[in-house]
């Protein structure tokens, strides 16, 4: 029915039952929620034996400020006599893609005393049309933990049976809690970037921290400028639409530069590794999200055979057409290598907590490959090194860290 617990007279500050851990979607604070009727649980702590909720009611506000002041203007379920506190469905006002909402209950004992409100919790609705996510980053959280970063024998050596240098050693490293893009960053979401910042035609900019430099190479890109804004090409022609491919020729400062437009940051290299591996649920796979390299990794043993180019012999593919690792992250292994926040230096061997790489350097990290790379390089130990300035049909993805 529900799970109740107890505990000693005080810590209830009202009737015989306190409401804690909230959950929604099963989850503590959800991000990337999908459905618009989310389920709510909770459970209850008492002092007394026998006792059980009596009834419930459930606030969910669009502010935290309306919450605080007791006003559901999402959704006042009101007092419903009910026993359950279990996947209780959402019945308010319409989510929209991207909201957040903050919620409480309160619940009734069998002898009808009210119990103070629980603590807030929120939830975070993903983006739910195509429409949506074709525009706009869809986050994923990823709960923060401890992981072995970098090469391991029998994993990752299985073409070579050795580890690159550059991989070695493996080394214990502790991310903390971060959410990040689900999907590497499209043309349609580029070109949102380029036309709202003011980018001159060519993909240059006066960069605030760098000066002027080439955010994107327009001319070898699937992004045009057509005289007064920029725009996705038009490749109707050729069958594919590209909005949803992911951005290419786009350098470490492009990347870098979206990423603050769009609230964050690009992740370090320990938060890519550790959520291309599937976080604390990670499988220890060699690829993200399976040792079968075709089932997550569009690379150079698939993308050639899938069909026809996408644009000009470039041969990415949509974003999110493979299968995801265990974060529901995709393509975090091939499509197109992906920039990291790190300058590149050596690994060190002593454990490391939220490392952010060496304080300055000459080339930044890319991971994770790219449709024209051999198996063994999409896997997700490999890393790269390329001078952030380089722009290539192989480089230039990315996707974006919010703490």
């Amino acid at each position: 029915m529900f799970p109740i617990s107890f505990l000693n007279a005080g810590n209830i500050l009202r009737g015989n039952v306190k409401v804690k851990e909230l959950r929604c979607e099963y989850a503590t604070n959800p991000l990337g929620i999908d459905t618009q009727r989310p389920k709510f649980s909770w459970i209850l702590e008492s002092t007394e034996r026998g006792q059980m909720q009596s009834a419930y009611q459930v606030l969910v506000a669009s502010s935290l400020e309306n919450l605080n002041k007791d006003e559901g203007d999402k959704w006042d379920s009101k007092k419903i006599k009910l026993r359950n506190s279990v996947n209780i469905p959402y019945k308010g006002n319409p989510l929209a893609s991207g909201e957040k909402c903050y919620w409480k209950v309160r619940v009734w004992d069998v002898k009808g005393k009210a119990s103070d409100w629980s603590e807030p919790a929120t939830f975070e609705m993903g983006l739910l049309e195509k429409s949506d996510w074709e525009r706009k980053l869809e986050m994923v959280g990823v709960a923060g933990g401890t992981f072995e970063m970098g090469c391991k024998l029998g994993r990752d050596d299985i073409y070579d049976l050795a580890c690159f240098r550059e991989e070695s050693p493996l080394h214990t490293v502790t991310v903390s809690r971060f959410s990040i893009s689900k999907y590497e960053v499209t043309n349609a979401q580029y070109v949102d970037f380029l036309n709202d910042v003011g980018a001159a035609a060519n993909g240059s900019f006066a960069d605030v921290d760098f000066g002027t430099v080439t955010y994107i190479s327009i001319s070898s890109s699937m992004i045009i400028h057509n005289g007064s804004a920029f725009a996705v090409r038009d490749n109707s022609s050729n069958g594919t639409d590209l909005d949803a491919y992911p951005v290419i020729f786009v350098s470490w400062y492009g990347a870098n530069a979206y990423a603050r437009w769009a609230g964050g940051r690009l992740p370090t290299e320990a938060e890519w590794e550790f959520a291309a591996r599937g976080g604390t649920g990670g499988q220890d796979y060699q690829f993200s999200g399976s040792n079968t390299v075709g089932d997550v990794a569009w690379s150079s043993g698939n993308s050639a055979s899938a069909g026809q180019s996408s644009y000009n012999g470039i041969r990415t593919h949509p974003v999110g057409t493979l299968a995801a690792n265990e974060l529901g992250l995709h393509d975090m292994s091939g499509n197109i290598w992906e920039w990291c926040q790190d300058w590149y230096g050596s690994y060190g061997s002593s454990p490391a907590t939220d490392p952010v790489g060496p304080a300055s350097g000459s080339f930044r990290v890319v991971r994770g490959g790219s449709w024209f790379s051999d198996g063994r390089f999409v896997c997700s130990a490999y890393r790269d090194s390329i001078n952030p300035a380089y722009t290539s049909a192989l480089i230039g993805g990315f996707r974006i860290v919010v703490p």
